[in-house]
């Protein structure tokens, strides 16, 4: 299948010999898409049937920056290499020996950028449902801690990330780090001027209570971000906060700290120096799935969800996690599948950065590629649904779009993109629309809604 799916590839992609040929469509759509319209912008788009036909293209070639479509990307080579039910893990380890239920050493977290201890989803959960569910996963982890002996930890809380990176910090995000507890975020409710929080209990959080027009803030300092979270509690909102200054591991040590302490398990927290033969792994804390992390992922376009998947393919291929490792490692997971990508210079797994770049020629050839994959279904439930949910709830609701399309969006100041599959009875139409150097984006969801409108219509 593999070998006639690329020999399609080199057939339909070089000499465009099976292209539709409506004049009609084609017209319409270049009155969309037009200099008049995106004037002094970079535009680019393409749409083929489920066979790879053209039907429609301006500018497929363009090599352009696709802001959070970068995330498509990440998932679906996440999927070809883990497989949707793969699972990363934290190993959990003590140095020293345990003696009447006394660790007399310290307890070691070995980080993988698993992703353990979270509430973050279902959005839609109460704060009171969010902190019971982190509540029962500590409560399952000291099970298993009292398993194996112990209920005081004599040393302390250590974290060791040596194996899976080499990176001293991540400079491209923060909070994607090795360890994470609730995904190193702080999810922020106001209601009637009371404000609640997941956790709990938070630390290296600040949150100030200040009047101002919106509703919640990141506070700056000479332009840098901090973790300083300003509140306008004269108005009900919620939001979540990732953290910027502090340092991931440190952050997952102090919400662990508090958790075990709170729940009967002792930390003395100190130095204690036990032979090196005595350190060993006790058990493994299995994180989520790939699918959950995807599905998440792709329909509220999490930036630290796509950023731990794509530093785990580095990790995953080239032995360290890190950018350099992940970018050669996702173009190799391509290319081994017969995807030769000629513009695709990946730089984060999120598409928060500019300088990540693809054509929409090469983002419908991927999108191809997964609609005819045993992984077709996994990405169009995680995607975001016209009218319906995830990022696209209040964009195309068109009433003839609403359940029609399953895609991904990508905002940055200057760029929006929208690229999926557009379904019309059982005909799965796949798109891809960039426009960089543009700030007006209701303008441009407005010319993708009435391409996309179109598009149904006239297929």
């Amino acid at each position: 299948m593999r070998k006639l799916f690329s020999f399609f590839f080199i057939i339909y992609f070089f000499t465009n010999s099976f292209c539709y040929s409506d004049n009609n469509i084609i017209n319409m759509l270049n009155s969309i898409f037009s200099p008049k319209v995106f004037n002094d912008s970079n535009y680019s788009c393409f749409v083929c049937d489920s066979s790879g036909n053209e039907i429609y293209s301006i500018n497929p070639g363009d090599v352009l920056i696709p802001a959070s479509n970068q995330k498509l990307y990440t998932a679906i080579a996440s999927l070809i290499e883990f497989g949707p039910e793969y699972r990363n893990s934290t190993i959990v380890a003590r140095r020293g020996k345990i003696i009447d239920g006394e660790l007399n050493g310290d307890l070691i977290f070995k980080g993988y950028g698993a992703i353990n201890f979270t509430a973050r989803y279902p959005y839609y959960k109460s704060f009171d449902e969010k902190n019971l569910i982190l509540k029962n996963q500590i409560l399952d982890f000291i099970k298993k801690l009292k398993g194996q002996g112990i209920s005081k930890i004599n040393g302390k809380l250590i974290a060791d990330n040596s194996e899976w990176t080499d990176l001293k910090e991540n400079e491209l995000y923060n909070a994607a780090g090795p360890l994470t507890f609730h995904e190193n975020t702080l999810d922020i409710l106001v209601t009637g001027n009371q404000i609640s929080t997941t956790p709990k209990k938070y630390f290296d959080f600040t949150i100030l209570a200040e009047k101002f027009e919106g509703e919640q803030k990141r506070n700056s300092d000479n332009g840098k971000m901090t973790d300083t979270i300003l509140i306008n509690t004269s108005k009900d909102s919620r939001d979540y906060w990732r953290i910027e200054e502090a340092k991931p591991s440190e952050y997952f040590l102090k919400n662990m700290a508090y958790q075990l302490s709170e729940n009967g398990i002792i930390i003395e927290n100190k130095d204690i120096n036990p032979d090196a033969e005595q350190t060993s792994d006790l058990f493994v804390i299995k994180g989520i799935s790939v699918k959950q992390i995807v599905s998440d992922m792709l329909l509220h376009s999490d930036n630290l969800r796509a950023e731990l998947l794509f530093l785990n393919l580095g990790y995953k291929l080239l032995k360290k996690a890190n950018h350099e490792n992940s970018r050669l490692a996702i173009k190799q997971i391509f290319e081994k599948n017969n995807l030769i990508l000629d513009s695709f210079e990946p730089y984060d797994g999120s598409g928060i950065s500019y300088n990540n770049k693809i054509s929409t020629y090469d983002t419908s050839k991927v999108l191809l590629y997964i609609k005819n994959s045993k992984y077709f279904e996994v990405i169009k439930e995680s995607l975001p649904v016209a009218g319906e949910k995830g990022s696209l709830i209040n964009y195309l609701n068109s009433p003839i779009l609403m359940g029609k399309v399953f895609a991904k969006t990508g905002t940055l100041d200057n760029c929006k993109t929208l690229s999926g599959y557009l379904i019309k009875n059982s005909n799965v139409y796949i798109f891809s629309f960039f426009v960089n150097n543009w700030k007006d984006h209701e303008k441009a969801w407005s010319a993708f809604q009435n391409a996309l409108v179109i598009l149904y219509k006239n297929l």
